[in-house]
């Protein structure tokens, strides 16, 4: 590409017009690339803390169980 820049100058045919737009369509692919991997990276940091949360709601419900369980056995004795 550097090549095409420097050739594009020495000519004078518009090869700097030529390489200027290829070099924005690079950089706007390169952005679009960082948006998709900013938004991948959101979503997954929100899935782990839905995670945390269900692992949360389990522990709870385990725990009440437990206590459920332990209130039955005292009532049998």
């Amino acid at each position: 590409m550097l090549y095409m820049f420097e050739n594009g100058v020495r000519k004078g045919d518009g090869g700097h017009d030529r390489f200027s737009t290829q070099q924005n369509l690079i950089i706007r692919r390169i952005a679009e690339k960082e948006d998709v991997i900013r938004r991948k990276n959101m979503l997954i940091t929100k899935l782990k803390k839905d995670v945390m949360v269900l692992e949360q709601k389990e522990n709870i419900m385990n725990f009440q169980l437990m206590c459920v369980f332990a209130e039955s056995d005292d009532e049998i004795s």
